[in-house]
């Protein structure tokens, strides 16, 4: 009975207030003072409109009505403006959430608390304008939301402890590198602290677009990069914030642990790991310039060093750093996990998900496993290559192991791909084939002439040389693609022909191909113009424009597959030892 009265009153409630939320959510001040005209201030503030239990003023902050919040906020108590929500959400909160900082300016003037109240999550305000606000008023909330919390003189136990690094982790996500370096200058412990997650360094290694390499820009870009004043996005500057940011906790790390405590840190965290898996090559630079140490401590479970991570990652520009270290074939030679495995047993398993996100198909994910196992092969005496792990296997036979479903995969891709190119090759040969005995205009068979029997009626034309040779092109390099993919169709393959043979054959098999379709098209459009040509002079060019859609559907199915072959199999190694 109790319970039903309890329903009742709320819905009662519920439909009281409905006029007040309706005002709150269009910004009508005018109905919301009607409404405290009739039932009060107190009521007005503290009511809950929603399901959710928000008040008045948690509406409003969400709709973004800050001329609303501004005259509620004037006649609220500063403990009213702390009341929350069923997720422990403030009205600052919300007013955060949607970037109105114009609200949050009148809501922390009058009750700067406000700043210090965590939701259920834990996440005060400046955590969540750091991770949740839109981008346009991310940093400018950040920046006043620190000012205030800065000095507030009475409670700086937000820049202390888990808090503190949620802060300064969650700016440094948000890119906000300038204002890290702020907050690391006033407050220096926070630089360092990981108590209960992770470090700022930590969050700089996953974030490798802070850092920007001239050669890793378009011809474009690192022109425009050169130039003084010019900052394309603010790349340059970004790199710059970021740079002066890492420098800075470098100082700190420097000038507050011993050596030993800093090669202890860098262990117990996953500065070095995550920078090698996300590819954040400049940190790690970084990183093995201010601590030279660092190069071959053990790292996580397996205790593997810096290029060890780098050959189980695929990182190549990392693993191009060992090339410039002297002395460091012997390093690498006897290193070993703690599992026995050494560097060639690392390079001998399976890691494809890097590449496969950058649309390498099953074949070229082979190649390029191919060609890490040669080259760290290449690294090591016959005595490490043979080494067995403490599963008594050799690398050769965990690499055989762990590709063998890829190789089983590639191989029938690499048949299905050429049996439906064997096809098509087919299809133009018959095509150009029977083109050469039924050419456009017809052959002089009549003629009293005995010496023009059997010779084109258009031998003379430039139409006709045209169609002659481009169908002569399509002819050979059609025949010419047919028995490239039948070879494929045909051969049984091992794993090493994946690292030239196969890439070959493929990138000779699609050009050939290319060149009878382009070729073929030409001879068409070659006979229209010399069939038509003379009656609608008009008519062969669209009818030309529209036999170009074949040779444009080929280019965009198969070109960026094409150029990844070309530039995997003949273009310059991924592998620089005698740069970087």
């Amino acid at each position: 009975m109790d319970e039903e009265m309890g329903e009742r009153e709320e819905r009662q409630g519920h439909k009281k207030y409905q006029p007040l939320y309706e005002a709150a959510k269009k910004g009508d001040w005018i109905k919301a003072e009607e409404f405290i005209s009739e039932f009060g201030v107190v009521v007005t503030v503290t009511a809950q409109v929603t399901v959710s239990s928000d008040t008045v003023l948690h509406v409003a902050a969400t709709e973004g009505h800050s001329t609303f919040v501004g005259n509620l906020v004037n006649r609220m108590t500063e403990l009213q403006l702390e009341s929350k929500n069923d997720n422990d959400e403030t009205a600052l909160q919300m007013a955060v959430l949607v970037g109105n900082i114009e609200s949050i300016i009148k809501m922390v003037e009058k009750n700067k608390n406000l700043t210090l109240i965590a939701d259920k999550d834990d996440a005060i305000p400046i955590v969540n304008a750091a991770n949740f606000s839109p981008r346009m008023a991310k940093k400018e909330i950040i920046e006043y939301l620190y000012s205030v919390m800065k000095n507030n003189a009475v409670d700086q136990s937000p820049f202390s402890g888990d808090l503190g690094r949620k802060i300064i982790c969650s700016i440094i996500d948000a890119g906000f590198y300038d204002v890290a370096l702020n907050i690391i200058n006033s407050y220096q412990h926070l630089a360092l602290e990981r108590t209960g997650g992770h470090c700022a360094l930590e969050m700089m290694a996953g974030s490798p677009n802070a850092f920007l390499r001239e050669s890793q820009l378009s011809f474009w870009d690192q022109f425009i990069y050169s130039l003084p004043g010019i900052d394309v996005g603010n790349k340059k500057l970004k790199n710059e914030e970021a740079v002066c940011l890492v420098s800075r906790i470098f100082a700190i790390m420097s000038s507050t642990k011993t050596s030993s405590e800093i090669k202890e840190y860098f262990s117990d965290t996953k500065i070095l790991e995550i920078a090698i898996t996300t590819g954040a090559i400049d940190l790690l630079i970084m990183c093995l310039d201010a601590f030279p140490g660092l190069i071959w401590i053990p790292l996580g479970e397996q205790g593997l060093n810096i290029f060890s991570i780098a050959i189980m990652r695929r990182q190549e520009n990392i693993f191009n750093l060992v090339y410039h270290i002297n002395g460091f074939q012997k390093k690498m030679a006897s290193t070993k996990d703690h599992y026995g495995n050494t560097i060639l047993h690392l390079a001998a398993l399976c890691n494809f998900p890097r590449q496969t996100n950058q649309g390498y198909c099953i074949a070229l994910q082979i190649q390029r496993e191919l060609q890490w196992f040669q080259e760290v092969e290449s690294l090591l005496p016959l005595e490490f290559r043979i080494a067995t792990n403490n599963d008594n296997h050799t690398p050769q036979k965990i690499f055989d192991l762990e590709h063998n479903k890829a190789i089983t995969d590639a191989e029938k891709w690499t048949k299905d791909t050429s049996l439906s190119c064997t096809f098509v090759s087919a299809l133009i040969a018959t095509v150009a084939f029977a083109s050469t005995f039924a050419v456009p205009g017809g052959i002089f068979s009549d003629s009293s002439d005995i010496n023009k029997r059997g010779i084109p009626v258009f031998l003379h034309k430039t139409d006709f040389m045209v169609f002659a040779v481009a169908n002569a092109v399509a002819l050979f390099s059609s025949i010419s693609s047919l028995l490239l993919f039948l070879g494929l169709q045909t051969s049984q393959f091992k794993d090493d022909d994946y690292l030239r043979f196969i890439p070959k054959r493929l990138i000779m098999g699609f050009l050939t191909l290319f060149i009878s379709i382009v070729t073929l098209m030409i001879a068409f459009c070659a006979t229209l113009h010399i069939i038509l040509g003379p009656r609608f002079e008009w008519l062969p060019i669209p009818l030309s424009l529209a036999a170009s859609i074949p040779v444009g559907l080929f280019i965009w199915s198969q070109l960026s597959l094409f150029v990844k072959m070309v530039v995997s199999t003949y273009g310059r190694s991924i592998f620089r030892r005698g740069q970087y």
